[in-house]
């Protein structure tokens, strides 16, 4: 049994180890909270006359961010089991990937095509490139969606959303 479960572990693709993802994860957190602790100490971190100055609460916070780093960082440092330990592989990481790319350019295409494209055409290539599904019904279901929640935003709710040249073509 052992022998397979050495074969099955060798035969997988690791992509990342826990113990650097962690030493790196805290270094960052670390750094950050510095950056934050410094910003914050510069508008007044201190007790004024009339209550806290404006980087009081902030700054607290960014220290217990740096003291929770630091130990984060000392625990990485000291475990050497973690070393062997597998945070993630090849295929799973590939995985978060498919759907963080299409994502960001998502959140980038709204600025340029507006929310109601930009969400019709992520529907549209998650049902296609993910789901597997059929082009016909992953045209209609994008499609549909942008439409109803269009209708349900801008005419219903009179919520103005970021539109792009689509919807200015349309009048609205």
């Amino acid at each position: 049994m052992s022998e397979e479960t050495s074969e099955a572990d060798s035969a997988r693709k690791v992509a990342a180890y826990v113990r650097p993802v962690d030493l790196v994860t805290s270094a960052l957190l670390l750094t950050a909270g510095f950056v934050l602790a410094l910003d914050n100490w510069r508008i007044g971190a201190g007790w004024a006359s009339d209550g806290p100055r404006p980087g009081f609460f902030p700054f607290g916070l960014a220290v217990i961010l740096m003291v929770a780093s630091a130990w984060g960082l000392f625990t990485a440092a000291r475990d050497r089991s973690a070393a062997r330990e597998v945070f993630v592989e090849t295929e799973s990481l590939k995985r978060v990937f498919q759907v963080l790319v299409p994502t960001i350019l998502f959140v980038v295409g709204i600025k340029y095509a507006g929310l109601y494209a930009s969400s019709a055409l992520l529907i549209f290539v998650f049902m296609t490139w993910l789901g597997r599904l059929g082009l016909v019904s992953s045209v209609l279901t994008s499609l549909g969606f942008a439409a109803v929640i269009f209708w349900m935003f801008e005419i219903q709710f009179r919520v103005l959303l970021p539109k792009g040249p689509i919807e200015a073509w349309l009048g609205f």
